[in-house]
């Protein structure tokens, strides 16, 4: 932001009283409109849809199905389509505005870096779990990592595992948190995992 790059930390700050929008579902016998589609809807909405019906279907009416996205949520400032089908049911959906507790969260901006240079410099040092091009690797090692960061995968068949595989593994898990974490390698960043599978 405004060329410095900043961390961000987020923590829970208790719950507040907010009015907003909120998805209802009510069971019908048969529906008198457009019925709509999962299909249609982004991801939040579905996550709100899947909310409001859960909600109708147990009878938690004291379950707020909170809707988010503001004008690109297919639910405001009403519902796309007026009835939904779900497990064999239909529901009509409608929008509720009600003042409901949610879950208020406090954000921290810390500057840590003026330039790429200074953030690849914080990152090398804070957040990957091996530094590779800080290591004297060997070209059959530099080759291994070479390959996995190309085409996204290096593999070997057991047993046993070249030396070179074997060494890097080793660095990489002693560091690594449950075997999957960041790397630099010749000057790139790298999300690395390591598996072992075996045919029956």
């Amino acid at each position: 932001m405004d060329g410095t790059y900043y961390e961000i930390s987020v923590t829970e700050n208790g719950r507040t009283p907010v009015k907003t929008p909120l998805l209802v579902a009510t069971p019908v016998e048969e529906p008198d409109g457009n019925v709509g589609d999962f299909g249609t809807l982004s991801d939040t909405d579905v996550e709100t849809l899947r909310c409001a019906l859960s909600t109708a279907r147990e009878g938690e009416k004291t379950r707020p199905c909170p809707i988010f996205g503001g004008e690109s949520s297919s639910f405001l400032p009403k519902p796309a389509f007026e009835f939904i089908e779900h497990g064999s049911r239909y529901y009509r959906l409608s929008v509720e505005t009600k003042e409901v507790p949610l879950e208020a969260y406090e954000y921290e901006f810390t500057a840590i870096a003026e330039t790429q240079t200074e953030f690849a410099e914080f990152a090398a040092r804070e957040l990957i779990a091996v530094d590779f091009d800080a290591m004297d690797l060997s070209e059959k090692q530099r080759k291994i990592l070479r390959t996995g960061t190309e085409t996204g995968v290096y593999e070997e068949s057991p047993p046993p595992y070249t030396d070179a595989l074997t060494e890097l593994v080793e660095v990489f898990e002693d560091s690594a948190d449950a075997h999957r974490d960041y790397i630099r390698f010749e000057g790139g960043y790298y999300l690395m995992w390591t598996m072992s599978v075996h045919d029956d």
